[in-house]
């Protein structure tokens, strides 16, 4: 399986950018959801292996839309299909 392009979700309410804690993908096996936490690059060692165009770690497209929203446009209906929130938070 390979990622052959990876959307990822923000809210920008209020001023302030909150990303989503899902992004959607699209593989050779098709397309999902998969967990996504920004800056989650953390390895042993100074950083100069990453490459921003590995399927692992590119972002292909940003899209804003409200973090409320988030569950049920990444299932594609009205019923949430993957794991919910990844991190609570606080307000809004």
């Amino acid at each position: 399986m390979s990622i052959q392009k990876r959307s990822v979700f923000f809210d920008n309410t209020d001023g302030i950018v909150r990303f989503w804690d899902w992004s959607i993908v699209t593989t050779t096996l098709g397309t999902m959801v998969e967990p996504f936490l920004p800056n989650d690059r953390h390895q042993f060692g100074p950083f100069d292996n990453f490459d921003p165009t590995d399927e692992i770690a590119r972002i292909d497209d940003m899209r804003a839309s409200s973090i409320d929203k988030q569950l049920l446009t990444l299932s594609g209906g009205q019923h949430q299909l993957h794991g919910g929130p990844q991190l609570p938070r606080d307000g809004r």
